[in-house]
């Protein structure tokens, strides 16, 4: 749902409906090929993350909280959360 090109061999990738995990991606060869490095844990709790920025060495999420517009009994929620991403190596 959300891409951030975070130096010049590295993506972060946002993923939510379902899976509401954060993908780091690096490629050697300018794009040709890539490979995932690293991910958030089911643990973190990632709540339909949607979009990415960095400050610094830091990725942010937006937990935009997108099911609430899925489900029309549901109040709209007013606060969105900003967590951290903290990566996990992804073994080869």
């Amino acid at each position: 749902d959300g891409m951030l090109l975070t130096d010049k061999n590295t993506i972060t990738l946002v993923v939510n409906g379902g899976s509401d995990k954060i993908y780091q991606l690096k490629s050697a060869d300018g794009w040709k090929n890539a490979k995932v490095t690293a991910s958030t844990l089911a643990t973190d709790r990632f709540t339909y993350p949607s979009t990415a920025t960095q400050n610094g060495t830091d990725i942010w999420v937006m937990n935009a909280q997108l099911n609430q517009l899925l489900d029309s009994n549901q109040v709209p929620v007013k606060k969105f959360a900003i967590q951290k991403v903290i990566y996990t190596p992804v073994k080869p």
